[in-house]
């Protein structure tokens, strides 16, 4: 009986869209570890993403500085520790099926 009662609540869990905005798809992209950070990339980008290569380092101290949305689009621009110095990015993002995926990532 239990069951009957909990599946509804599951189906609705499952089925929701993620509330995830712009700076926090930047946040865990920079975030991630190994190629896990491929998943928030748009098709192509991810495609090139998961080729075998050397595993780059997580960002810490992740600061999200800017933020600008535009319907569909979002540009983001983000302070990280990575490799032991501070960098600055500017990443563009596109809303794709009610999800953000970074488009591009420029290195300021």
């Amino acid at each position: 009986m239990w069951l009957a009662a909990l599946l509804p609540a599951l189906v609705i869990t499952g089925c929701r869209e993620t509330d995830d905005q712009p700076d926090d798809i930047v946040r865990s992209f920079l975030e991630a570890a190994n190629s896990t950070h491929c998943r928030y990339l748009t098709a192509p980008k991810a495609n090139l993403c998961r080729r075998p290569r050397v595993p780059e380092p997580r960002a810490d101290r992740v600061v999200i500085e800017h933020v600008l949305v535009d319907g569909d689009r979002a540009t983001v621009r983000a302070s990280y520790d990575w490799t032991g110095l501070r960098r600055h990015s500017t990443f563009v993002l596109v809303r794709s099926d009610d999800d953000w995926l970074v488009a591009r990532e420029t290195p300021d």
